[in-house]
């Protein structure tokens, strides 16, 4: 489909909108993730049926929208007021539509928020590599504990100057690795070459992103824990932080849950059990200085949460039992046959016969395919068919390729924190 470009008057700001199909389609709503905007969807656009009407908003702060200020306080909710008053523009949807809500990483706590708020509104949720609901980053386990009372190595503290001077300067290039071309290319996809004619405009959409204490990266406080900061009160990545962010309870308690689908990457650097983008993951393998070896700071537990979410299962203290995730839009429970849900879990002490499934889903955002696997407590105590990936405890790419490394963690590490490549392959 061809998109157009609109600009809508709602929750009192302008903002701009790609739209594509007819207005009498199936409605499919299209929330972008952080240093991006609408651009980034654009290449799916050209793909969809015409049977579909699309519409793919840019937010506050990206794109053609109004550089309006982010409450860091309110959690996503700035953002996902504005993508709900967009459900009542005549312009975009029919009266009373119910769209199929997609979100990408950002997008994806964005469109969780609003499925919270605005239950009654969605038809379904498609989740792209999405944020915690528990945050990004400062707490420890799949219950979202905190590391530390105030979360610290979470916020805007964490962002790397350069790379924020880069994006305000609006550079180009791919000189060093702190450009946002550099970036787009080490973080964004698994493989530089699948961009292929799309990168300009990827990297002209990472541009348009607004810079400053009330936007990307926001502000950040001091903290008496490790690593010395916090997540302050304005900006994006602070409304992010789970100070300010986790609604995992009230996803857990919606009343009305529509169908979900999770998508994650096993070789997604930004959303993993071993992001590149937690502080904590970092000083872990000493890429920042003072890591707490008690583990006071222990990385974050990414996989499996969204789905303890969407099941509504939260596991009791001292009692197992059993549970499984709904991926790939089904949720199955273990009943004495082997399951047909592609991933599910155990609580220790229970083991269900059967095994999980591999299974692979296509997409076109960060990495080549999606492959569903058992965690390291899997059910038949292996990894799927053999394979591992680098999130799930597989090859670690200081044994492997440590001048790789050293050019995907350079752009994410302030400054200060950088070791040189000698001393991070060793």
């Amino acid at each position: 489909m061809r998109s157009a470009r609109l600009t809508v008057q709602a929750n009192g700001i302008t903002q701009a909108v790609r739209v594509a199909g007819p207005p009498d389609g199936v409605p499919v709503l299209l929330v972008h993730g952080n240093v991006s905007s609408s651009a980034f969807w654009e290449p799916l656009l050209a793909r969809l049926p015409e049977t579909l009407r699309a519409v793919a908003p840019d937010l506050r702060g990206y794109g053609e929208t109004d550089t309006a200020p982010v409450d860091a306080t309110r959690g996503l909710d700035d953002f996902a007021d504005d993508v709900a008053a967009l459900l009542d523009a005549p312009e975009l949807f029919r009266p009373g539509a119910r769209p199929v809500v997609a979100g990408h990483s950002l997008g994806g706590g964005v469109t969780m928020r609003l499925l919270v708020d605005r239950p009654e509104r969605i038809a379904g949720l498609l989740l792209e590599a999405p944020v915690s609901p528990y945050g990004f980053g400062g707490t420890r386990d799949l219950d979202g504990t905190p590391a530390t009372p105030d979360f610290a190595g979470t916020g805007a503290g964490g962002a790397n100057p350069d790379f924020v001077a880069r994006l305000a300067a609006g550079d180009r290039s791919a000189d060093g690795p702190t450009s946002p071309r550099a970036v787009l290319r080490a973080a964004y996809v698994a493989d530089p070459a699948s961009l292929g004619d799309d990168e300009d405009l990827l990297v002209e959409s990472m541009l348009t992103t607004a810079t400053g204490d009330d936007n990307y990266p926001g502000t950040a406080v001091a903290s008496p824990h490790w690593p010395g900061t916090a997540a302050g009160p304005r900006g994006v990545l602070n409304a992010l932080a789970p100070a300010h962010f986790r609604l995992a309870d009230e996803l857990a308690a919606a009343p009305v849950k529509p169908p979900v689908t999770w998508v994650r990457g096993d070789a997604d650097v930004i959303v993993s059990d071993t992001s590149l983008f937690d502080l904590a993951y970092l000083g872990q393998l000493g890429m920042v200085p003072g890591w707490p070896a008690s583990g006071s700071a222990r990385r974050s537990r990414w996989w499996g949460r969204p789905a303890r979410c969407w099941t509504g299962t939260r596991r009791p203290a001292g009692r197992t039992g059993r549970w499984c995730c709904r991926a790939a839009g089904t949720a199955r429970t273990w009943n004495g046959r082997r399951s047909s849900s592609p991933s599910c879990w155990r609580w220790p002490g229970r083991t269900p016969p059967g095994e999980a499934r591999c299974v692979k889903y296509p997409t076109a955002s960060r990495q080549h395919s999606v492959t569903w696997q058992t965690p390291a407590h899997n059910l038949s105590g292996r990894s799927c068919r053999g394979r591992r990936s680098r999130a799930r405890g597989g090859r670690s790419w200081r044994g492997s390729s440590p001048g790789w490394a050293w050019w995907v963690w350079a752009p994410w590490v302030p400054a200060s924190w950088r070791c040189s490549p000698a001393t991070a392959s060793t």
